[in-house]
């Protein structure tokens, strides 16, 4: 079993090279259109779930595959756990990086600001 220190470890380092834009992050869906983001790696790779349950707390996930694609180790954190915050701003930011909405809100706001008739006719 793979130590939660060791995964933490993995997921700070992981934020700071997403915050660079530094990780290429792909955004997919499981069945029941489930979204998961995941970045893989020669041998590995790590995938991100966000769940909100009706009934439960938010919470996400960071799992560890390896090529064979078995799951090898995971943490999870709910809202209000100890490590929600880098979890969560991990996936905050692995979604950032997987869909690119910092550019494309960025588009949106430089053509607003023009003068004149904005958008394609």
């Amino acid at each position: 079993m793979t130590p939660n220190a060791k995964l933490r470890d993995i997921a700070t380092k992981l934020l700071q090279r997403t915050q660079l834009n530094e990780v290429e992050w792909k955004r997919s869906f499981l069945e029941g259109d489930e979204e998961v983001l995941h970045v893989v790696f020669p041998k590995s790779q790590i995938r991100l779930l966000f769940r909100s349950p009706a009934t439960e707390p938010d919470f996400v996930v960071m799992e560890v595959w390896n090529e064979r694609k078995a799951l090898i180790a995971h943490l999870k954190a709910e809202e209000g756990d100890d490590d929600w915050e880098l979890l969560s701003g991990l996936y905050s930011e692995a979604l950032r990086s997987a869909t690119k909405w910092d550019e494309v809100l960025s588009d949106v706001e430089r053509a607003i600001a023009k003068p004149g008739k904005i958008g394609e006719p």
